[in-house]
């Protein structure tokens, strides 16, 4: 250890030479004192990294409302479209945009389920909907299952969505929304993000990038 190191170079000194002792007593002292600031340096580093990654990844509440509104209003007066079809659609947008983007529409986290992808914030957002009288939700019978539906009642508010975020929400719109929810579940299934994900656990956007052209909506070139 330095501290020792110095407290025997001090001895040979002198014990007369009190002065000299203490200067490389201090020494030693001042080289501890360092190593903690730099391991608290580094602490800090990692904290305000961990900061930065969260603050990449925070969900936009309002832009989801008016996703999932938008979205609802397009296509939740269809047959085929409850509340499984929204769910994949709602996944697609999200997963779509951040491959061609490198970026969050809405930074909603999605669970691996059974069925597929699961929005988290469904749930809250559907009754938000429903509590300002944008949305009306029902249950119907359809193909021997029960399907709950989600119906808008005003025309929505997306003056949160860009032009190029709109863009990717109607491609997935007018790609899914015809699919039965079976249909579009086994199709979600196929999804690398989806299948390289624990079951319960929450997908990672990053795999995006290694989807097969199946899923795929980004034009990659070779140094991509």
């Amino acid at each position: 250890m330095i501290i020792g190191e110095f407290k025997s170079e001090s001895l040979k000194i002198g014990n007369n030479n009190l002065i000299t002792k203490r200067m490389l007593l201090n020494f030693g002292h001042s080289k501890k004192i360092e190593n903690v600031i730099y391991q608290e340096k580094r602490l800090i580093d990692r904290k305000m990294w961990k900061m930065r990654d969260i603050e990449n990844i925070e969900f936009s509440k309002a832009k989801f409302k008016q996703v999932l509104h938008y979205i609802s209003g397009r296509c939740g007066h269809l047959e085929n479209v409850g509340k499984t079809v929204l769910f994949k659609i709602l996944y697609f947008v999200d997963f779509d945009y951040y491959e061609l983007n490198e970026a969050k529409l809405t930074g909603e986290s999605y669970k691996k389920s059974d069925y597929g992808p699961a929005p988290i914030h469904f749930e809250e957002m559907i009754k938000e909907l429903e509590e300002e009288e944008k949305i009306k939700q029902f249950t119907t019978m359809r193909g021997g299952h029960e399907q709950q539906k989600f119906i808008s009642l005003e025309e929505p508010n997306i003056d949160l969505i860009s032009g190029k975020e709109l863009k990717v929400i109607e491609d997935a719109i007018n790609k899914y929304s015809c699919m039965s929810a079976t249909q579009i579940s086994a199709l979600s299934h196929r999804d690398i993000p989806y299948k390289a994900t624990k079951d319960n656990e929450i997908i990672n956007y990053e795999k995006v990038f290694y989807r097969d052209p199946l899923f795929s909506v980004r034009e990659y070139e070779e140094d991509d």
